[in-house]
């Protein structure tokens, strides 16, 4: 009598949820070559692959494996391009890139199929060898292939540079946005494109002085984390806030250059006639002082204290400051 292997009784599905617990070295080292029908079902898997992890390459010498998220980094094109050739990206939905120049992220850009990501994270990129059109010619790439797919995109400091204008039509589909360098003429006409944004991170380095942003509105906006490096006024956040009528979470810090907009009660009166909406409201200032060139920024949150308006709100609004000594 053949007493069959408990694994033989279990669907495909039922072993895909338990492969679920596991990345994709765990998978392979722990089922993988124990039985040809086993295997046939772990490269049919939609795999998570972390190539940032170290894969036996003789993994591959059976055959393709099924992808659905695939972290990728490095600038050694000839072993990207090997692995890439073993992986089957027909469930792709996910990609990250990390830790390489723009020329490799271009490469990999080229051969992945972009048009069906519904999230692309690009870290760690190095920009200072590139000529500055290869940044405009990947934001074109990725602004093509994610009109109809894509939900989510993160793109880091060194990846600023790109032409609106190129753009023929909406990324309808885009959910959140992180953007950790971008000027505000760069914010608002990507904004003129993204209607259904309901989450925006973004790092901005100059004002809100373009008038253009009375032709934005965002009704689906929601949650915003914005990161500002330069002293804004009343009127650049006015601006700003016309873009998102129903916002509910907002994060903003500050990092003050010379003198902030500290006031407690133009705090309250953008909030009144600009986010009724408003559930959470955390407001950071961050103050680095420069002792041996004399420089203090101002910035005082004692009218925040005293004011029953913030007393009342809180723990949902958050009202703090950071001020760090740097001795040169």
């Amino acid at each position: 009598m053949v007493i069959s292997n408990c694994f033989d009784n279990l669907s495909n599905e039922l072993l895909f949820e338990i492969f679920d617990y596991l990345s994709f070295n765990d998978l392979i080292k722990s089922f993988f070559g124990l039985k040809q029908q086993l295997n046939n079902i772990i490269q049919a898997y939609p795999s998570k692959i972390d190539l940032s992890h170290r894969i036996d390459n003789n993994t591959f010498q059976y055959g393709s494996f099924c992808c659905q998220s695939l972290k990728i980094f490095g600038n050694d094109q000839h072993k990207l391009q090997m692995i890439i050739s073993y992986l089957n990206f027909a469930n792709l939905q996910a990609v990250t890139f990390s830790s390489m120049n723009l020329t490799n992220l271009k490469f990999l850009i080229e051969q992945l199929p972009m048009k069906q990501l519904e999230s692309i994270i690009i870290t760690d990129i190095n920009t200072y060898h590139d000529p500055e059109s290869i940044q405009q010619q990947i934001w074109l790439m990725i602004m093509t292939s994610g009109r109809d797919c894509l939900r989510y995109l993160d793109v880091p400091h060194g990846i600023s540079k790109f032409n609106v204008k190129q753009m023929q039509f909406d990324l309808s589909v885009l959910e959140r946005l992180i953007f950790r360098s971008i000027s505000n003429n760069q914010t608002l006409a990507l904004m003129h494109y993204t209607p259904n944004l309901y989450y925006c991170k973004i790092y901005l380095h100059d004002r809100m002085t373009n008038p253009s942003v009375v032709d934005v509105r965002l009704l689906k906006l929601s949650h915003v984390y914005l990161t500002i490096n330069v002293d804004w006024l009343f009127e650049d956040f006015c601006r700003f806030f016309t873009i998102s009528p129903h916002l509910k979470h907002l994060t903003v810090v500050l990092n003050v250059q010379e003198k902030c907009l500290d006031e407690s009660s133009a705090w309250k009166t953008l909030i009144e006639l600009y986010l009724p909406d408003l559930i959470y409201f955390y407001l950071h200032f961050d103050v680095k002082e420069y002792p041996d060139h004399y420089i203090y920024p101002r910035c005082n949150l004692s009218s925040f204290n005293n004011d029953e308006y913030w007393l009342q709100r809180r723990p949902q609004f958050q009202v703090t400051q950071n001020v760090q000594e740097i001795c040169l």
